[in-house]
């Protein structure tokens, strides 16, 4: 048996939603479509949490001036993942992720597309914050290289 790394060891992620996509799929219905509306809708609820958060008044200089350690903490070979970080501070924090542990279960279970909903959460919640531009530009599951994600501050962005 294959040793997971601890994220996925104590944490299923993908078991539920292949689990819920094999159990759509089984009744016929849009399993991909459904899992992913329910995603951007999750996201949109935890970008608008984090949206009020970041508001208040200087809590997103403390989210920025931490992102660095936060983006190598949340990207962690610790967490499954394997990446390269492609930062340029202070202007650009920046990280490629090579290797998803949400994506690499989904695969083993042989249901990648289970896992795209947790893909638009993400694209959806990274919206929310206050004067940080939080971008995706590609992702594992939709055929690409890497996630790449890019993070700047931008005192304009609402």
């Amino acid at each position: 048996m294959v040793k997971r790394p601890f994220f996925t060891q104590s944490h299923a992620a993908g078991h539920p939603a292949a689990a819920l996509y094999r159990t759509l799929s089984s009744y016929d219905l849009d399993a991909e479509s459904m899992l992913n509306e329910y995603g951007n809708a999750m996201g949109k609820s935890f970008g608008r949490f984090i949206h009020d958060l970041t508001s208040i008044p200087k809590a997103d200089r403390l989210v920025w001036n931490s992102v660095d350690k936060i983006m190598k903490f949340m990207s962690s070979e610790k967490l499954g993942y394997k990446r390269r970080l492609v930062s340029d501070p202070p202007g650009m924090y920046g990280v490629d992720i090579l290797s998803c542990p949400y994506h690499e279960l989904a695969r083993e279970l042989n249901e990648e597309k289970a896992v795209l909903c947790i893909c638009h959460m993400d694209k959806e919640y990274s919206k929310g914050f206050h004067h940080i531009r939080y971008e995706r530009h590609s992702a594992v599951s939709e055929g690409a290289e890497a996630c790449a994600y890019r993070l700047t501050f931008d005192p304009e962005k609402e």
